[in-house]
């Protein structure tokens, strides 16, 4: 933090933070639009039918790593408010563990689908999923940043904005898997 900013009133630090907060959120938030554009895409081009080549089993496994990264998230952020460094490191590492493991999942369904290159389907499937999958490979790095930036300067019950802002980052591919896997695999 600055010496302008720390010469601010508390009360005027946090008014600034709640701002940098909801910013951030904004930030987010915006980052949704891809996730919009391809999955009109998807139905413009592809129609409603799910590909048979789209695991529903490997959508449910994929869709429960996400969910359990960002449970583990979620508490990881509660272990970090409350200052309890264990618990933090234990939730933060499963966070990035999860999150690696979703990626890769994805990957790994990408090598066992047959699709044809001239498939609307296929061409749709891979320009959404390859985008979360950036998405959440970025989301489990900033997890694992944040585990080395805690070794060295651990969060504090009052400063632990890195840790929010990753959680609050980790929310995008959690609910964009949510509807890739419904719009992907269900619909």
């Amino acid at each position: 933090m600055s010496s302008a900013s720390s010469q601010l009133p508390t009360a005027s630090r946090d008014h600034k933070a709640a701002a940098i907060r909801y910013g951030f959120r904004i930030f987010v938030g915006a980052l949704f639009i891809p996730f919009v554009v391809v999955g009109t895409i998807r139905f413009v081009f592809a129609g409603t039918v799910v590909n048979p080549n789209a695991s529903l089993f490997a959508g449910v496994g994929i869709t429960a790593l996400v969910l359990a990264a960002g449970y583990a998230g979620g508490l990881s952020l509660r272990a970090a408010r409350s200052g309890d460094d264990q618990r933090y490191e234990r939730w933060s590492w499963w966070a990035a563990f999860l999150g690696f493991a979703s990626t890769f999942s994805v990957i790994a369904q990408w090598r066992t689908l047959d699709l044809p290159a001239a498939n609307h389907f296929a061409q749709a499937y891979e320009l959404v999923t390859g985008t979360w999958a950036v998405y959440a490979f970025v989301g489990a790095l900033l997890h694992w940043a944040m585990r080395l930036r805690h070794r060295r300067i651990p969060f504090t019950p009052e400063d632990h904005w890195g840790i929010e802002a990753v959680v609050n980052y980790g929310v995008l591919p959690l609910v964009a898997w949510v509807g890739i896997f419904i719009i992907l695999y269900v619909v």
